[in-house]
């Protein structure tokens, strides 16, 4: 602000002001907060129920959350389902996608805000089918990922992000919508993240099931031969402790602690093979912590990675780092003696 001075008194007669309307400004200021706020919330929870719980608390800083939904869509089902679901009225966990209001934003990947006047005029002609109960206002944006287009109906659009209001008309309006719009994108690929980890982890723990029930003995090596990793079955065929933590277990032993000293040329020899990246098959005594010995059938395959430190890498096969061997003991389907078939026993290097 100038003040202005009357020449003739040597008084302010006014000031002369500049004013700014600085609400767009504090607004976009605001909405990249809450962007950072949900961006920061996404890189850290590994839960999808408790990410959306914070997703919406931020959004209620700027708009009705009561009654809100995470929708995706089920290409194989034609079906949307709910993973996060809060409303007043009513109790959804999944829906035919048919024609509904959720469908139309997904399948137009486009957002769509509309009270029951406009409601009613597409329903009327035919675009959209009303499902649940009838609200106020409704608000849908969609939600995009980076997955394969070719499993959802719009491009990279995996679901909406849906609110409503049952009371209010003028609960939302473009100011909401260009916030939801904002945030959509940390939305999708949040959900596209903590289901990638899910399924991840659901495959690792059914991988493990199946490696820590199997009857054949499976064993892991370095490329030292030191035992890294051995099932139950392979533990007990040597009489070894299955817990890795263990005094008697066999992670961290060589593989001559199981394999009598006349038989170490047929492992070696192996071993030779492991680094020329064959696989193979092949029959040698073990020793079980008793001093009994046991012939085994041992497949044997070499485990390869890229840049290894320390290592020459092999061309097209990366630097060896170890062996795989599953193998079976051989009384188990010779051997008519019950001792034979019930005894503790385990594998060499493969």
């Amino acid at each position: 602000a100038k003040a202005v001075v009357d020449d003739t008194t040597g008084e302010v007669a006014w000031f002369d002001c500049t004013m700014e309307d600085v609400t767009r400004r504090k607004r976009a200021l605001e909405i990249q907060g809450l962007i950072y706020r949900i961006a920061g919330a996404v890189s850290l929870e590994r839960d999808e129920r408790r990410l959306f719980e914070t997703i919406r608390r931020e959004l209620s800083t700027f708009l009705d959350t009561r009654n809100l939904f995470v929708a995706l869509y089920d290409a194989e089902n034609d079906a949307i389902t709910l993973p996060y679901f809060v409303d007043e009225h009513d109790r959804f966990r999944t829906f035919p996608a048919g024609k509904t209001l959720t469908a139309y934003v997904i399948r137009n990947n486009r957002s769509l805000l509309v009270r029951e006047k406009e409601m009613r005029e597409l329903q009327a002609s035919g675009e959209v089918e009303l499902v649940g109960t009838a609200s106020k206002v409704w608000l849908g944006v969609p939600l995009e990922a980076s997955g394969d287009p070719s499993l959802y109906p719009g491009r990279g659009v995996i679901g909406a992000l849906v609110v409503q209001s049952y009371t209010d008309p003028t609960a939302y309006g473009r100011d909401e919508q260009e916030v939801l719009e904002f945030v959509s994108g940390q939305i999708g690929l949040a959900i596209e993240r903590v289901r990638a980890e899910k399924e991840l982890r659901r495959l690792k723990e059914f991988n493990e099931g199946i490696v820590q029930n199997m009857a054949e003995g499976i064993a892991l090596q370095d490329a030292d031969g030191y035992f890294t990793f051995v099932n139950p079955a392979a533990a007990k065929m040597l009489g070894f402790d299955a817990s890795p933590s263990s005094p008697n277990s066999l992670v961290g032993e060589h593989w001559t602690r199981v394999v009598p000293e006349d038989q170490h040329h047929i492992v070696i020899a192996a071993d030779h093979r492991r680094l020329a990246a064959e696989a193979d098959r092949y029959e040698v005594e073990l020793v079980h912590r008793d001093g009994s010995r046991f012939p085994v059938l041992i497949s044997g395959s070499p485990r390869f990675e890229d840049d290894e430190p320390g290592r020459e890498p092999r061309p097209g096969h990366g630097r060896f780092v170890g062996t795989l061997a599953v193998f079976t003991d051989c009384l188990l389907y010779t051997s008519p003696s019950p001792r034979d078939r019930t005894r503790s026993r385990m594998p060499s290097s493969a």
